[in-house]
């Protein structure tokens, strides 16, 4: 019979997630680096420069922070990008795991062969960004979680402008209330007192 430390040794073997190889991860990026080329060559013929650079940037980021977690090459080899816990990321995160592979790109290619050297394997861009890359695939399509992904960012982002807005016309009501009891005031319509107070219930709301 098993003792609690040995089922909660096998629990953990069982649920811990299998770290991806070096081989497997140096041919998602290869695949990679082919769609990239194509993705940016057609978005810089719409936008040009621009398209290309956008095309990059959001590329991998935004499908390592969908729900498949894996850019196109990474989800043809089997291997997702997770935190350290082995769930999925964030776009902050996925943002600066992309960012940060410019620098183990640029050291060439050393920093990606930091993954020799240490437990989890990772690259120099996953240690700056708490990542690792394990084995694993989501099999629902890569197009909608890209799509998915999108939405999710849009959906975000409308609702911090909705936010913003919001605040702003508050505030911009708030100074207008301000100067039109200024106005009085200055008119001889409130007393001293009477414009205090006014302003005190204006700034407490």
């Amino acid at each position: 019979m098993m003792t609690e430390n040995e089922k909660s040794t096998e629990d953990l073997l069982l649920t811990t997630p299998k770290l991806a190889s070096l081989r497997r991860r140096g041919a998602a990026f290869l695949i990679d680096s082919f769609v990239l080329c194509i993705i940016a060559a057609i978005a810089g013929s719409i936008f040009p420069i621009l398209g290309a650079l956008l095309a990059w940037f959001f590329y991998a980021p935004l499908l390592e922070s969908s729900e498949i977690r894996a850019t196109i090459g990474k989800h043809l080899m089997g291997l997702q990008v997770a935190d350290l816990l082995g769930k999925r990321i964030s776009l902050k995160t996925a943002l600066i795991r992309n960012i940060m592979k410019l620098v183990s790109i640029s050291m060439m290619l050393i920093g990606f062969l930091v993954a020799l050297f240490n437990r989890k394997k990772q690259t120099l861009h996953d240690l700056l960004a708490d990542t690792i890359v394990v084995v694993g695939r989501n099999e629902k399509s890569l197009g909608d979680a890209w799509l998915n992904s999108i939405k999710d960012v849009f959906g975000r982002a409308k609702t911090s402008l909705d936010d913003f807005t919001s605040a702003s016309s508050a505030s911009e009501s708030m100074i207008s209330q301000l100067e039109r009891l200024q106005s009085l005031h200055g008119k001889g319509a409130l007393t001293d007192q009477e414009y205090e107070k006014a302003k005190n219930l204006i700034l407490k709301n």
